[in-house]
């Protein structure tokens, strides 16, 4: 199935929605990283890994969907990290906080 295909399908069944949604579409989220890990495999070293930044999207089941293909997670806060402290075996980037009293496996 093609990429416009999903959003489409994706579409079509949001219709069934009356109000103000944000909807994450699964089957486009897994286009896209088996893509990403298509394109990232054709060019990596061994020692690339693939971080996904908490940042670009908050959603609880979308960064557990995003967990099983993902290296580990890249955290700005404390907050972000607890969203992430549950995947106890990902690495994670820990920037723009100092001081904290958690045990983070730095990259």
């Amino acid at each position: 199935m093609k990429i416009n295909d999903i959003i489409i399908k994706g579409i079509k069944n949001s219709e069934k929605i009356d109000t103000s949604s944000v909807i994450y579409l699964k089957d486009a989220i897994r286009f896209n990283i088996d893509e990403a890990l298509k394109q990232l495999s054709e060019v990596k070293t061994n020692e690339t890994k693939l971080l996904y930044s908490i940042k670009a999207c908050y959603n609880s089941k979308v960064i557990s969907l995003l967990s099983r293909f993902v290296a580990g997670f890249s955290v700005y806060s404390i907050q972000e990290y607890k969203k992430i402290a549950r995947f106890n075996n990902k690495i994670v980037s820990a920037t723009g906080f100092d001081g904290v009293d958690i045990s983070i496996k730095k990259v």
